[in-house]
């Protein structure tokens, strides 16, 4: 029996329509809140998708069993980036709730944020924000078009293209990525910097993408095509590549922590500042434990990798980490210097990162529907004279 994608669609929708009711009631009632639990709610989800192009752009790269039972997975998941540029004009329309930049209040009062003007405003804002989602676009369109193409009519040189547009992909994906993690992220706080805040964020968006991907294979599992190609070993793998990027995540998260600690500069330490007070802290504690310390210890364990449940369960926590290492990120940021947890957390941090994943699945299960759920033909060598194609 194959796996009921549509029944998943339908599903999805009905919890989707109900959120849809609920961002309505967020926006009219609590419209300073509801903007902060939009912004790292989208975040999670735009993470999924381009962590999921990451994903498929890494196993064109290098190759490997490991990528063919997820690599389709993971292109239908960037296929989703559409949906987002469009869940996106919520986060337009609340420009000048949400960054400062954008009021002349705070304009007036700060000499830095003056200086900053050139590079944040509205107009270059967005269109910078239109060159990264034709780009995303492109890329996820591309190598889901190809392989899909590539599964009809395996020629070697289809194939070569895909791995060169990937090579350059996934540079693309790191520069474009470092700058929207400063635009829509850093810039809530204008003020502050980091030169590793970029790629903290891409390496958790890739620890996402990875993350749905297997998921959503331990889910499909006994269900064909995947029930007879699936081994222990193919978990084993993609728990060794997890480990890897929660490695990652951890080690420049920490880097940035230790470098601004030792720098103890006044214009860097409020960041961490009001991110470790008045409740803030225990999130902190949560994410050294839950986001790298206890999925580090299970992941090192090979007969825990081997188990499709224990994955399961340890991807599904390693997303929801995800969400609150976002809230963490977002939701302190605003005028208050020392934000109080009690005052800023709300019903719309639990409840819009849920929905929107039910949209988000939604539209995944409708671009799955009837394509091979893994790839075909990738047994086909690349002849070395194409090596330039």
């Amino acid at each position: 029996m194959n796996f009921p994608l549509r029944r998943i669609m339908f599903g999805a929708l009905t919890v989707a329509a109900i959120w849809i009711i609920a961002v309505i009631l967020g926006w009219i009632f609590q419209p300073e809140a509801f903007y902060r639990a939009y912004l790292h709610s989208w975040l999670l989800w735009l993470g999924v998708a381009l962590g999921s192009l990451a994903v498929v752009m890494l196993h064109h790269m290098t190759g490997g069993e490991w990528g063919i039972t997820i690599r389709r997975l993971g292109e239908h998941a960037a296929m989703t980036l559409p949906l987002l540029i469009v869940l996106f004009i919520p986060i337009v329309i609340g420009m000048h709730s949400l960054y400062p930049w954008d009021r002349a209040d705070a304009l007036a009062l700060s000499a830095k944020l003056r200086h900053k003007v050139p590079y944040l405003n509205v107009t270059f804002f967005l269109c910078r924000a239109v060159i990264y989602a034709a780009i995303w676009t492109f890329l996820a369109w591309y190598l889901r078009s190809r392989s899909l193409r590539y599964d009809r009519n395996p020629n070697p040189i289809t194939r070569r293209r895909m791995h060169n547009l990937s090579a350059g992909g996934m540079l693309a994906y790191f520069i474009t990525m470092s700058l929207a993690s400063v635009d829509w992220i850093m810039s809530l706080e204008p003020e502050w910097f980091s030169t590793i805040f970029g790629f903290i964020i891409i390496m958790g968006q890739v620890l996402s993408g990875l993350a749905v991907l297997i998921v959503l294979f331990s889910l499909m599992r006994n269900s064909p095509p995947f029930r007879d190609i699936v081994r222990p070993n193919l978990f084993n793998d993609l728990g060794n590549l997890l480990l890897t990027f929660v490695i990652l995540w951890t080690y420049m998260a920490f880097a940035q922590l230790l470098v601004t600690w030792m720098a103890n500069k006044q214009d860097e330490i409020p960041w961490y500042v009001q991110r470790l007070s008045n409740g803030w802290g225990g999130i902190a504690l949560l994410l050294v434990i839950l986001h790298f310390l206890v999925p580090f210890i299970m992941l090192l364990m090979r007969e825990l990798k081997r188990k499709a449940p224990a994955m399961l369960a340890l991807c599904a926590g390693l997303l929801i980490m995800r969400s609150i290492d976002l809230f963490w990120n977002v939701a302190p940021s605003g005028e208050d210097p020392m934000p109080l947890l009690s005052h800023l957390l709300t019903w719309m941090d639990f409840v819009f990162p849920i929905g929107m994943g039910a949209l988000w699945l939604a539209l995944f299960c409708w671009l799955a529907d009837g394509h091979p759920l893994i790839i075909e033909g990738d047994a086909v060598p690349v002849p070395e004279e194409l090596g330039n194609v």
